[in-house]
């Protein structure tokens, strides 16, 4: 394998890994991605996922801030209710019987918001759960259990999906147009070896 020199290394091509690797460019670093399936299997836990994502709303003036193309006639016929802060915490804890990391969840929460809007920028967008997470009471949808928000198109909204749909971190119009390198890896390749010839300030090993 040809030596690559870069400040980060992120493992794997799914939504975490192309976050973090947007991320990190944004804050100057180069970066690699390098994923071991083929282009057409890419995409980590996240092609298995509905795409949905938990997050902080109090009202319809963040969902609309979330996802800019909610017509009148959506809010019309929902009952979007709210999503607070407070109510992530209790589920966070409910969830996890108080085994989570009280710290990770509360930088999880408190930018719940921000980190929304971020990825919306970076060309992700977002829908009303209405399937799956909505019942219809006199002829609206009334929203339960705070999940309300999720990627068009499922989890694969959120992966590489192929030409001309591809994850925003290859897309020209985003902060970095083809600046993250995704590198195939074969099982040849993946097998330890005396030097990888890799060097890196930093390797971020992502799940997914």
């Amino acid at each position: 394998m040809a030596d690559i020199t870069c400040d980060v290394a992120v493992i794997g091509a799914g939504n975490a890994a192309f976050c973090a690797a947007l991320a990190a460019r944004e804050s100057g670093a180069s970066v690699v991605v390098f994923e071991r399936a083929p282009e057409a299997e890419m995409g980590g836990n996240t092609r298995f996922t509905a795409g949905a994502i938990r997050c902080v709303y109090d009202g319809l003036d963040d969902l609309r801030a979330y996802m800019p193309d909610l017509s009148e006639e959506e809010i019309a016929i929902s009952d979007f209710g709210t999503y607070t802060a407070e109510e992530y915490f209790d589920d966070m804890f409910r969830v996890t019987q108080y085994r989570c990391d009280a710290d990770l969840v509360e930088v999880m929460v408190r930018n719940s918001r921000e980190t929304m809007l971020w990825m919306r920028d970076q060309g992700v967008r977002f829908v009303p759960i209405y399937g799956r997470q909505a019942y219809k009471i006199d002829g609206r949808f009334t929203f339960f259990g705070g999940l309300t928000v999720e990627s068009a198109g499922g989890g694969p909204g959120l992966k590489l999906r192929g030409p001309g749909h591809r994850h925003p971190a290859w897309s020209p119009s985003t902060t970095i147009p083809m600046s993250v390198m995704m590198g195939v890896l074969s099982q040849e390749a993946m097998k330890p070896r005396r030097s990888s010839g890799l060097r890196a300030v930093l390797s971020v090993l992502i799940k997914g």
